[in-house]
């Protein structure tokens, strides 16, 4: 059914009539059109007007263009709706629609779509590749191309938001298949084709948005966060955030049943209609629970909800049952569980009690509940603390199966209050696959949208001095810890005690009022979490007792205790600078002098006082001097480089936090204005604070006095990360396949992540492997670990064993990472820092490559051969000949042996890239043996070998490679007596050595590692007792033939042909007709009882080769002259397996009377 107008059309006439066509479609496909006018303003059509629609019920050709007849067309093999649906198959082929009429605001597509193997079709290959397409108004735009060579059968239920160059008067929908084998079972199977105007998509906000990216999870209650802002957060049991689809995820890949998070049950309680969204990756096939909310009631097992899946590919979600519903069993058609991210989303209509599932915003079905406690229609309820994930709870918060549990992660889990459709699901799909939030929004890892302001923190460098405005950082912190902006508007208050004597603004966006009295007031601007001011006091203070700043809001926050330093002044003193700024070193890269580049500043060490008369600085020290300076580890508190500090090539002492003693000399020259340049380079990493100190004597205008200083707290980062394997043969460079075997797939292997000093510039990646110092002190949580397939080129980067790294104390600046990798081939590693160090950035860095990775074992399964005949003519019994040479015949395969060779890691998973260059295996199998398994007189004797071609070793789908034998042939032997018939019967035998790659690794059934280089010694393989083939005892025959013919062109008929012995007696083989029997004619042939000159001359037809038909054949000997009598000897030349027949004779003339017999045959 077509409908090219729509329901409610845009017609407009000059006069103020307007029709509008409404369509009434009804399931018998009966159309009624009415015609009303409408006396007024033109018709406008809504969203949800149908603009074209089709569900192939009736003739494809009707609104369809076809640019292949044979290659398009409908069929009921598999369909969507009703009983029809389009297929694709066999080559290049497109269908077009008849243009439509889609001019409006916004419309969207929705289509069904099958990827092959039901009941008729088989599965499209590569390349054989299904594009949706769209006709814009200059040319055809791909909507989406799905892979010939994907998971057979997969359906796909697909709504596409029409771009605006979709939306014209003339618009055309085309699907195009790519290529093909012009085989006749690849098929694409589409239904239900529907284009409706649409308004924007949106989506309601969830009461749940647990997004999994925090740092780290130890227990705390509340530690995993709702971002809904509706705080319902949750507690982690023995799992941890690691690398995820988007920032980071819930780790649950142990096969435990202490790993779990428990959620605020508030999130699912009450809720009638609703809509579970979570993004998983796993490689488990056994049953698993996602979700699990428990009533309390006990007659129930806890199920009020449970989001459960039968080995993992079987949706089978529960709504207040105990046991699970049988009858809610979905089979999804696509597979999740393949270490990739799906998308898997649960919506549930309380009011028809049904459940449906997508995968990757495709539907894979719906079920209904069956409802014999009347509650399946009814609000959840679910009990405090009975809402857990990863676990099935049997029992609240207990019970938990092993057997039930979730392996794999878990990320982006939403709770919806209603169940939401497929477009919003599509555009929950698109935007989360983006990397976005689920409403499109740009995500930035750890930041949470409803964070309140917590508190504020201070930041100065103490002493100050009289003569000059002291920098004072004021941060404002949400309750989540982190930098927060307070709306336009927001104020504090801010005073000292003592009473400075006046604040400036420095840096920042809003306003500063100063009040008198050390007093001011400042107005954030909605932007900024920081500003920095700048208080003056033109009176020392004593350090013991420093100027204390204070803050206050509107709504009692307050400066935190811990972050609250106190602010000397003094009028003499020493001060660092950067680049002329007082107190504003900032970060430095470790090993890096600070006068080069990058981040390059010049520093500067001023001995200044306050001149009385004036207020001005000036200079307190001129020329060379001999300063104590020293180095304060602040963060961490203690120092692990001794003496890591350089002053202009001088190395100082080091102190930890609070305890400065301990000082060094260093040389300075200080200019008329106090001022001595230096250089700083720090070996580690870490916050530092710089000191320095001189004792100066009585002179006649001062007295004697330390003249001390320090600087602004400041961070030392690494230049980067080294990551690298000193794992024997880790190394790895092109051409990749030929490197040596590093470690199986999935065995695990030493990875080091080391934060490391500078040593040049620009340096990337695995330079900082070459040279670079380590960094004891770097400390950092949740370093991201990813890696990157090198080659194969083409092949499946399968998954890595640790996701995620912490750098702790007693690490010392290098990580040892206990690292595997499922998949075969050379891989580059990456270690991504998901959080700043000290509001500093470290740039994600990769190794160099490394591999090669093979596999653990080699798994061998067969297909089920089956023998041909060497005589296989139609309507009659296939049959072979005892003696029967392969070399001219035999018997061989209708279907030939292929052996599936599945290579697997350690962890019993297909390993992909086993193929191509990575392929080790030699497919020749040349030890490979034919067995005869019978019992009889014949035996094997003869074969020819064939030849064995890799398949599918080169495509790195989920399809294992196979090893195909063909062109075999085989002879049984003739022996001297006859044989019964009997059926072939033989073994095909691999031996270990046929099935042990040049890396060793070999087939055992029972192990999931062999490897012959380890001690293993391998399986051989059997396919036995390969039957098809009936063997015959045969033997040639000949039939004398006696005339009075004597005149030219008379003739007679001699009959050869093929006997085989039945078990009991010779008897006709009436099946062969397939045997070509070469003859020999002796056509001249003196009769005994005429005169020696007298003879006959034949023509014998058909001229050889004869063959035969239904075991015999006819020859017609023809004279061609007058005779008075002779013979023709007819000798057929029989093969070898049909010896033991004698020639035949045939008698011309007249001897005596005719008999009248009608045959006559001589015995001889």
């Amino acid at each position: 059914m077509s409908m090219f107008s729509r329901e409610v059309s845009h017609r407009y006439r000059s006069a103020q009539m307007n029709p509008m066509n409404v369509s009434a479609p009804n399931r018998n496909h009966l159309y009624f059109i009415f015609i009303i006018w409408i006396i007024g303003s033109p018709v406008i059509a809504a969203p949800g007007d149908v603009l074209f629609q089709e569900d192939f019920e009736g003739s494809v050709s009707q609104n369809w263009s076809r640019s292949n007849n044979t290659r398009a067309g409908i069929s009921t093999q598999t369909y969507n709706s009703f009983n029809h649906s389009l297929y694709l198959r066999g080559g290049q082929v497109t269908v077009t629609s008849d243009p439509f009429n889609a001019s409006v605001t916004a419309a969207d597509l929705s289509v069904w779509i099958r990827r092959g193997s039901d009941s008729f079709s088989e599965n499209p290959d590569s390349g054989e590749d299904l594009l949706i397409q769209y006709r814009s108004t200059s040319s055809w735009i791909t909507l989406e191309t799905f892979s010939g060579d994907g998971t057979q059968g997969e359906i796909y239920q697909r709504n596409y938001i029409l771009p605006a160059d979709a939306l014209h008067s003339a618009l055309q929908i085309r699907f195009s298949l790519t290529d093909g084998n012009n085989g006749d079972y690849d098929y694409w199977h589409i239904d239900d084709v529907i284009v409706r105007e649409s308004g924007p998509v949106t989506l309601n906000p969830p009461v749940a948005d647990w997004r999994f990216d925090e740092p780290f999870w130890d227990g705390t209650s509340n530690e995993v966060i709702d971002y809904s802002c509706n705080d319902y957060h949750g507690t982690a049991a023995n799992t941890s955030p690691i690398a995820g689809a988007t920032c980071t995820a819930a780790d649950f890949r142990a096969n435990s049943i202490r790993d779990y998070i428990s959620l605020d049950a508030r999130a699912m309680d009450g809720l009638s209609d609703f809509t579970v969204s979570v993004w998983v990756q796993t490689n488990s096939n056994s049953d698993s629970t996602i979700l699990s909310a428990a009533s309390g009631n006990s007659s129930l097992g806890a199920n009020e909800a449970t989001l459960y899946f039968q080995n993992n590919n079987r949706f089978w979600p529960t709504i207040t049952a105990s046991p699970f519903d049988n009858d809610t069993q979905l089979s999804s058609t696509s597979n999740f569980n393949n270490g990739a991210w799906h998308h898997l989303v649960w919506t549930r209509k309380a009011s028809t009690a049904t459940s449906c599932f997508y995968m990757d915003a495709s539907l894979q079905g719906c079920i209904v509940h069956n409802d014999p406690d009347g509650n399946d229609s009814s609000p959840l309820t679910v009990i405090t603390n009975g809402l857990i994930i990863g676990q099935e709870q049997d029992s609240l918060t207990g019970d938990f199966e092993l057997s039930q549990d979730w392996e794999g992660l878990l990320d982006e889990l939403l709770i919806f209050p209603e169940a939401i459709n497929s477009a919003q699901i599509n555009t929950l799909y698109v935007n989360q696959r983006s990397g976005n939030n689920w409403d499109g929004s740009p995500r930035v890892c750890g930041f949470y949208p409803c964070v309140q302001l917590d508190h504020y923190e201070i930041s100065l460098t103490s002493p100050a001095v009289t003569c000059e405005t002291e920098p004072v950082t004021i941060t404002v912190i949400g309750i989540d810890g982190n930098p927060y902006s307070p709306a336009a508007g927001h104020t504090i208050n801010i005073s000292t005690s003592p009473a400075a004597d006046n604040w400036t603004k420095i840096t920042g966006g809003g306003s500063l009022i100063y009040l008198g009295g050390g007093k001011a007031t400042y107005v954030f601007d909605g932007t900024e979490s920081q500003v920095t001011l700048g208080i003056q006091r033109l009176t020392p203070t004593p350090v013991s007792t420093p100027i204390n700043i204070n803050i206050i809001d509107s709504n009692g926050a307050t400066e935190s205790p811990a972050a609250d330093p106190g602010l000397a002044f003094v009028d003499t003193a020493f001060r660092f600078y950067a680049d002329g700024v007082a107190s504003a070193i900032a970060t430095q890269i470790a090993g890096k002098s600070s006068h080069l580049a990058p981040g390059n500043q010049t520093l500067t060490l001023r001995a200044i006082e306050t001149n009385t008369d004036t207020g001005a600085c000036d200079a307190r020290l001129a020329g060379p001097q001999s300063i104590q300076m020293a180095f304060e580890c602040y963060n961490p508190s203690t120092c692990k480089t001794a003496n890591g500090v350089s002053i202009s090539g001088t190395s100082i002492e080091d102190n930890s936090q609070g305890s400065v003693s301990a000082y060094s000399t260093v040389n300075l020259t200080f200019d008329a204005n106090g001022i001595a340049p230096f250089t700083f380079n720090y070996a580690d990493a870490g916050q530092v604070v710089l000191h320095a100190k001189k004792e100066l004597p009585t002179t006649p205008d001062h007295p004697a006095f330390t003249l001390s200083g320090n600087s602004n707290i400041f961070t030392t980062k690494p230049a980067g990360l080294c990551i690298e394997s000193n794992d024997s043969n880790s190394s790895c460079t092109s051409p990749y396949a030929g490197c040596s075997a590093f470690k199986k797939a999935g065995e695990s292997f030493n990875l080091t992540i080391k934060a490391v000093a500078w040593e040049t510039g620009g340096e990337l990646d695995a330079q900082f492997c070459s040279g670079n110092t380590v960094t004891p002190n770097f400390m950092l949580n949740s370093i991201g670990m990813e890696h990157t397939l090198i080659a194969p080129t083409g092949g499946n980067s399968g998954t890595i064993g640790t996701n995620n790294i912490d750098f702790i104390d007693s690490d010392n600046g290098t990580h040892l990472s206990v690292q595997t990798v499922s998949e075969v081939g050379a891989f580059t590693f990456t270690a991504t820092p998901q959080f700043s160090y000290f509001g500093e950035t470290i740039q994600p860095s990769t190794s160099d490559d490394i591999g090669r990775f093979y596999p653990a074992r080699l798994l061998v399964t067969s297909n089920t051969p089956l023998f041909n005949n060497a005589c296989e003519a139609v309507h009659s019994t296939a049959f072979t000949y005892l003696g029967q040479e392969p070399s001219t015949g035999g018997f061989g395969f209708a279907v030939d042996p292929e052996f599936i060779i599945t290579a697997e890691n350690l962890h019993g998973v297909f390993t992909q890239n086993y193929g191509a260059d990575f392929w080790k295996l030699d497919s020749s199998l040349n030890g490979r043996a034919f067995n005869n398994s019978t019992s009889t007189m014949a035996v094997l004797s003869r074969e020819i070998q064939g030849t064995t071609t890799l398949i599918g070793d080169a495509d790195f789908d989920s399809t294992p490679p196979l090893i195909a034998l063909s062109n075999s042939r085989f002879m049984y032997s003739r022996p001297a007596n006859e044989e019964a018939p009997f059926n072939a019967l033989v073994d095909l035998t691999l031996t270990p050595s046929d099935l042990t790659d040049s890396d060793g690794v070999c087939f055992d059934v029972a192990s999931a590692n062999c490897n012959i280089n380890d001690g293993d010694t391998g399986n051989g393989f059997v396919i036995s007792s390969i039957t098809g083939a009936e063997l015959r005892y045969g033997q040639g025959f000949s039939q004398d033939s006696y005339g009075t013919m004597g005149n030219a062109g008379e003739y007679l008929e001699v009959t050869i042909g093929a006997t085989h012995w039945n078990g009991s007696q010779w008897v006709v083989n009436t099946d062969d007709s397939c045997t070509n029997a070469a003859l020999t004619y002796n056509s001249v042939i003196e009769l005994g009882y005429s005169k020696a000159d007298s003879g006959v001359s034949t023509l014998a037809t058909p001229t050889p080769p004869l063959s035969l038909i239904g075991g015999k054949a006819d020859i017609r000997l023809t004279l061609q002259a007058d005779s008075n009598g002779g013979e023709t000897v007819v000798t057929p030349a029989w093969p070898s397996w049909l010896l033991g027949g004698s020639p035949a004779v045939a008698h011309f003339g007249i001897y005596r009377g005719d008999d009248r017999f009608i045959h006559w045959r001589e015995i001889r």
